[in-house]
C-alpha cells in the first residue's frame, strides 16, 4: 500500500512535466500543447501550472527540485524520470503508468482516488497524511510522545508497536484503531494496576506481547471490547513456559475476553503439551478452550490436588467449549481428589470449589477430546432449575482412574440438564477401579449412541429420574448402538418418584464377558420406584455374551408401572455362569403394576440357564406375556428353558391366559396284533424338566374304538410307568368307542398329582384320581396301550393321541 502511495506521489510529479510543449522556451508562461515532441528538454527549478491534458511523450526528461500543481488526467505515459526531492499537491485521477520511478524523501498530502499502477518505487522516510484507503494510515508509536498520545489519537488509524513499550497509565485504544504489535518486536508492558482496552488487534499467536507487573489474574492488564481468538503466548505462556506461568497467561487470556452472551471467544492452543499447575477458571466469560486436534494439543495438569480441575467453570457462565485437545494429569490421579478435565458445577462452591451458576440454557460443548488419569471426565450440574440446557461430548476418548475398586470415578457426569448427550466416544477405566462411564442423574432427555465402554466395577451406564417441582418430566432416555466389555453390568434405568418416563430406548446393544460387581444381578437392570412409571421400553435386538447372570430384568415397586417391553430379537449367548441354572436371561421382579412385555429371540444357555423366567407372567410379573419367536439350545438339564407364553384374552373379561402348547399329536390308526400281549398304540417322551416348576403340567387326550364282539379288551394310560386310566367298567367293549382325558400337574420335585376319565360309549369307567412320584428332571415316557383277551388283530384300535403342556397359570 506504502509503495503504490508513493508511487502516485510519482505521477503527480510527472504528469504536467512531461506532457507540457513548447514552441518557444519560455518557463513563465506555459503553454497548452497537444500531440507534439519535445525532444530532451533541460528545465531547472520550472514552476509548471495549468491543465495538461492529451498523450503527449517527453522521453529523458530531467526535472530536479520542480513544484507542480493543478490537475493532472489523461492516458499520459512517462519513461525514467527521475525526482528529486518533490513537493506534490492536488489530485489524480485515472490510470496512468510510471514505471522505474526514484523517489526521495517526498512530502505527500490529498487524496488519491484511481487504480493507477506503479512498478518499482523506492521511497524513503516518507510521511503520509490524510489518507482514506484501509491501512494507509498507518504510524508508529514513534510518531507520538507516548504511548497514551498514540492511543488518544488512534482514530482512524493503524497503531504499529515496533518495540517494547512502557504503559504507565490506563489505556482505551478506540474502536476505529487497529493496533498492530509487531512480532518479536513489539510489545507493551503494563506497570502494576495498569491495563488498556482493545477493540481491534493485529499480533501473531506465537510470540509474546503483553507483560509487566499489571498483568496479574488479579488485576488483568488487557480488555479486548469484542470477542475474538487469544492465545497463552501473548502473556508468556507456551510448550516451553513453566507450569505457572502457562496457568497464568491461560487464565489472563481468559480474561481478556468480554464477559456475557454477547462476549466470549476461543483460547487457541496450540501444538505441544502446556504444563499447568492449577485451574483454568471461566470467570464470567463465554469461552471455548480450541486445540490443533486431540492427539497434538495437551494440557497437562502437574498438581495433583483436591478440585484442581483443567477448566472450571467460576462466576456466571452460559457456555464451555472444549475442542480439538487432551487434558490429562502429569501422572494418574490415584487419590480421590474429585479432579476432573471439565466442570461446569452449579455445587461446586458447596465442595469447597470456587462458585459457579450456569446462566439460563447453559451448554457444554465437548468435542474432539481425550482425558486421560482424572477422577473424572467433564461434569455438569445445572441445579433443580435445569438451568443447563444442553450438555454434549462428542467423539470423546476418556480413561479414567479411582482410588480402590469401588471408587467414584467415572468419565461422564452429567446431572440436571434437559438434553444430555454422548456419541461416537470411547470411555474405560484404567485399572477396573472405577463407578461408572456414564452417571447421568435427573435428565430429562438423555441420547447415549455408538459408544465403547469397558472396565468399570459397576453398571457402565447409570440413568437415575428422580422428581424435579416445576420442571418438565422425563421425556426419552435412548441407549443404542452402544458396545460394552468387562463391565460389572451394561447399565441401570432407575424412574424414582412420582415421574413417568414416556419412551426408554435399549436397542441394538452389545454387551460381553460383564462380570456383575453391581448389585442388579443383571447386565440391565430396568426398574420404576416410588410412584415411578416407564410407558415404553424398546429394549429390542440386543446381543449379550458370557454373563455371569441374566441378560435383563424388569422390576417395579408397589405404586409404580412399567406398561409396555419389548424385548424381541434378543441373542443371549451364554448367561448364569456365576451360579449354574439359577439365572433366567429375561426376568422380572417387585410387586408393582407391569402390564404387557413381548419377548423373543436366540437363547443358547451353554447348559447354565433357561431363557425366559416362567414367573414372568402373572402374579407379580407381567399381566400379559406374549413369546414372539423364541428359539433355545444347550440349557441346563435341571433347569430348561421356560415356556414361550402365547395368551389371548377371556372373552370379554380383561383377563388374559396363555394357549395351550402341543406337544405332540398322533392320528395315525393303530390297532393291535393278533396276540394277547399289551401292545404301545401310541407314544410320547415328555423332554426333562418339562414339569420344571409347580403346577406345570400336561393334558391327554386319546380316543379309538373296539372291535365288533364280545372279547375282552383292555386299554390303559401310562404317566411314567404309572396307569392313570383304563376301562375297569367296562371290560369287553363290543363296538364302541372309548376316549380318555387325563391331566397331570406338578406338585413338587419329583412328584405329581392327576386326574383322569375314561368313557367307553356312554358309561364312564372309573374316574382315576392320585399321586404318583416321577423323576421330572429326566424324560417321562407318555402312552396309550392296548391288550387283547383273545388273539385277533385289531381288536383294539387307536385313533387319535394328542399332549398339551398347560404352563403354571394363574397360580404361580
Amino acid at each position: 500500500m506504502l509503495r503504490r502511495l508513493l508511487s502516485v506521489c510519482c505521477l503527480l510529479i510527472a504528469l504536467p512535466a512531461f506532457a507540457q510543449e513548447f514552441e518557444q522556451v519560455n518557463t513563465t508562461s506555459p503553454q497548452t500543447l497537444e500531440h507534439k515532441t519535445l525532444v530532451t528538454p533541460s528545465l531547472a527549478a520550472p514552476n509548471i501550472s495549468g491543465t495538461v491534458t492529451g498523450t503527449p511523450t517527453i522521453p529523458g526528461a530531467t526535472l530536479p527540485n520542480p513544484t507542480i500543481t493543478g490537475t493532472v488526467g489523461g492516458g499520459a505515459t512517462y519513461a525514467g524520470p527521475t525526482l528529486t526531492s518533490p513537493t506534490v499537491s492536488g489530485t489524480m485521477s485515472g490510470t496512468p503508468a510510471i514505471p522505474g520511478a526514484t523517489l526521495a524523501n517526498p512530502t505527500i498530502t490529498g487524496t488519491v482516488p484511481g487504480s493507477a499502477a506503479y512498478t518499482s518505487p523506492t521511497l524513503n522516510s516518507a510521511t503520509l497524511a490524510g489518507t482514506k484507503q484501509f491501512y494507509e494510515n498507518i504510524v508508529t508509536q514513534d510518531a507520538y510522545v507516548d504511548i497514551a498520545t498514540a492511543a488518544a489519537s488512534c482514530i482512524g488509524k493503524v497503531l504499529v508497536i515496533t518495540k517494547a513499550v512502557t504503559v504507565t497509565t490506563n489505556l482505551t485504544f478506540g474502536s476505529t484503531c487497529v493496533l498492530h504489535i509487531v512480532p518479536g518486536a513489539g510489545s507493551l508492558v503494563f506497570n502494576a494496576n495498569i491495563s488498556a482496552n482493545v477493540t481491534h488487534l493485529v499480533a501473531e499467536s506465537l510470540y509474546p506481547i503483553f507483560s509487566g507487573a499489571g498483568c496479574v489474574v488479579a488485576t488483568p492488564c488487557v480488555a479486548f471490547t469484542r470477542g475474538r481468538v487469544v492465545y497463552a503466548e501473548w502473556w508468556g505462556g507456551g510448550v516451553t513456559a513453566s507450569a505457572a506461568a502457562n496457568t497464568k497467561a491461560g487464565n489472563l487470556a481468559i480474561l481478556s475476553l468480554p464477559a456475557g452472551p454477547l462476549g466470549g471467544g476461543v483460547v487457541q492452543w496450540q501444538a505441544g503439551t502446556y504444563d499447568h499447575d492449577a485451574t483454568f477458571y471461566t470467570s464470567g466469560r463465554y469461552v471455548t478452550f480450541r486445540g490443533l486436534g486431540m492427539l497434538s494439543t495437551r494440557l497437562r495438569n502437574t498438581v495433583q490436588a483436591r478440585l484442581n480441575h483443567t477448566l472450571s467453570c467460576s462466576g456466571t457462565t452460559g457456555y464451555i467449549g472444549v475442542e480439538d485437545i487432551e487434558m490429562s494429569p502429569s501422572s494418574t490421579v490415584t487419590t480421590d481428589h474429585d479432579m476432573k478435565s471439565v466442570n461446569f458445577n452449579i455445587g461446586e462452591a458447596g465442595s469447597g470449589g470456587v462458585g459457579c451458576t450456569p446462566a439460563a440454557n447453559s451448554v457444554l460443548h465437548v468435542e474432539r477430546f481425550k482425558s486421560t488419569g482424572f477422577n473424572f471426565g467433564p461434569y455438569t450440574d445445572g441445579g433443580t432449575s435445569i438451568l443447563i440446557t444442553y450438555a454434549e461430548c462428542v467423539q470423546c476418548t476418556i480413561r479414567v482412574h479411582g482410588q480402590t475398586a469401588s471408587s467414584i470415578a467415572d468419565p461422564l457426569i452429567f446431572q440436571n440438564t434437559r438434553m444430555a448427550v454422548v456419541r461416537d466416544s470411547d470411555l474405560s477405566c484404567d485399572s477396573s477401579t472405577c463407578d461408572h462411564a456414564l452417571y447421568f442423574i435427573k435428565n430429562i432427555n438423555i441420547r447415549v449412541t455408538n459408544n465403547k465402554v469397558s472396565g468399570f466395577v459397576s453398571e457402565a451406564f447409570k440413568f437415575i429420574m428422580q422428581d424435579h417441582p416445576g420442571v418438565p418430566e422425563p421425556a426419552e432416555f435412548l441407549a443404542e448402538n452402544n458396545e460394552f466389555r468387562n463391565n460389572g453390568s451394561s447399565g441401570v434405568v432407575t424412574i424414582d418418584g412420582p415421574v413417568s418416563l414416556e419412551n426408554l430406548v435399549w436397542r441394538n446393544n452389545a454387551s460381553y464377558d460383564n462380570a456383575f460387581g453391581s448389585t442388579s444381578q443383571a447386565d440391565v437392570y430396568i426398574e420404576a420406584i416410588n410412584l415411578g412409571k416407564i410407558r415404553k421400553c424398546d429394549c429390542s435386538h440386543n446381543y449379550f455374551e458370557n454373563l455371569t447372570q441374566q441378560a435383563m430384568q424388569f422390576s417395579t415397586e408397589a405404586g409404580s408401572n412399567i406398561d409396555y417391553v419389548d424385548v424381541t430379537d434378543t441373542h443371549v449367548n451364554v448367561w448364569g455362569t456365576s451360579a449354574t441354572g439359577t439365572f433366567s436371561a429375561i426376568n422380572y421382579g417387585g410387586n408393582g403394576t407391569m402390564k404387557y412385555a413381548k419377548v423373543g429371540g436366540f437363547f443358547n444357555g451353554g447348559t447354565y440357564g433357561k431363557a425366559i423366567h416362567g414367573l414372568m407372567q402373572g402374579g407379580t410379573g407381567f399381566t400379559k406375556v406374549d413369546a414372539v419367536g423364541i428359539f433355545t439350545e444347550n440349557m441346563n438339564p435341571g433347569v430348561p428353558a421356560s415356556p414361550s407364553l402365547l395368551q389371548t384374552e377371556m372373552g370379554g373379561s380383561g383377563t388374559f391366559s396363555p394357549f395351550l402348547q402341543r406337544a405332540y399329536c398322533t392320528t395315525t390308526a393303530t390297532g393291535t396284533d393278533a396276540n394277547t400281549s399289551e401292545k404301545d398304540l401310541a407314544t410320547f417322551s415328555l423332554p426333562a424338566n418339562l414339569f420344571f416348576t409347580n403346577n406345570a403340567g400336561i393334558l391327554i387326550d386319546a380316543w379309538g374304538v373296539t372291535a365288533a364282539n364280545g372279547n375282552t379288551k383292555t386299554v390303559k394310560a401310562y404317566f411314567g410307568a404309572n396307569v392313570i386310566a383304563q376301562n375297569a367298567v367296562t371290560t369287553a367293549p363290543n363296538n364302541l368307542g372309548w376316549t380318555i382325558r387325563a391331566a397331570v400337574h406338578r406338585v413338587s420335585s419329583g412328584n405329581q398329582t392327576y386326574g383322569a376319565n375314561m368313557m367307553v360309549g356312554a358309561i364312564p369307567q372309573a374316574a382315576g384320581v392320585g399321586t404318583v412320584a416321577v423323576t421330572d428332571s429326566l424324560a417321562i415316557t407318555t402312552k396309550v396301550t392296548g391288550q387283547n383277551g383273545t388273539g385277533n388283530a385289531n381288536e383294539i384300535t387307536l385313533q387319535g393321541f394328542c399332549l398339551y403342556f398347560i404352563p403354571p397359570y394363574p397360580i404361580w
